[in-house]
């Protein structure tokens, strides 16, 4: 069974814009942004696990992308969290 969620890498992207500034708006409600240097951390933790734990090298240049979009999730978040205002 194949399943898409998005048509093209540019989806990806938006879709990805589009969570991570929701995160960072529940980052800020709650009062728990965290530091950058933890988000940095996770940054590596999840391109890790998604890329080698979870074999999305197999994917080719998709599990690369998949792996980076992971990764940049809480990093992303945490910086719209801590330099944007809503």
């Amino acid at each position: 069974m194949a399943h898409y969620v998005d048509k093209n890498i540019s989806d990806m992207i938006r879709r990805l814009d589009r969570y991570t500034t929701a995160r960072a708006a529940d980052m800020r409600a709650s009062g728990q942004i965290g530091t950058t240097s933890d988000n940095l951390r996770r940054f590596f933790s999840r391109f890790y696990k998604c890329y080698v734990s979870r074999k999305g090298y197999k994917e080719g240049g998709y599990g690369v992308l998949l792996a980076l979009m992971a990764g940049l999730y809480p990093l992303l978040s945490h910086l719209k969290a801590k330099l944007e205002k809503e």
